[in-house]
């Protein structure tokens, strides 16, 4: 299953990529995040590892095993990784719009066993709803520090 999102996001470029260097800060707009466990390499550069301990809203505890590929200085950012038997690999762009503005794009890419992806398939659009909900947490996340920061 392929789809790609996007959110505008009310900050400048600068302060969106100084909030993504640090992946820890997943937890601020990703409520089901209970931890995060480096496992190899520096936190968050190319080719380091990490396991997201996860509580979800059902209240199933599980585990996803992330490496980064690649985490460019522009912004962009590619993992693959696998989270109860799925495969994914995501590639993410911040992307300068217009004055203090910026489009944060994530292209997803998700792997699984026939019988699982008969059921997204079925899922798709509650998948790419919880998807967006997501980015649209991050923007809200990174447009708070931003006034918080600024004064605005």
């Amino acid at each position: 299953m392929k789809f790609t999102l996007d959110v505008v996001i009310q900050a400048p470029l600068e302060h969106v990529l100084s909030l993504l260097a640090d992946p820890e800060h997943a937890k601020h707009w990703q409520p089901e995040v209970q931890r995060i466990e480096w496992l190899s390499g520096v936190p968050g550069a190319a080719g380091s590892t990490c396991r997201h301990h996860l509580l979800l809203p059902n209240g199933r505890r599980v585990s996803a095993d992330e490496t980064f590929l690649r985490r460019d200085p522009d912004g962009t950012e590619e993992s693959v990784g696998l989270a109860n038997g799925i495969e994914f690999r995501m590639l993410a762009r911040a992307l300068p719009i217009e004055q203090g503005q910026v489009r944060w794009v994530v292209e997803h890419n998700l792997r699984m066993h026939p019988i699982r992806a008969a059921v997204a398939f079925l899922l798709g659009p509650v998948i790419r709803r919880q998807s967006q909900t997501q980015l649209n947490r991050f923007a809200t996340w990174v447009e708070a520090t931003y006034k918080a920061s600024s004064g605005a």
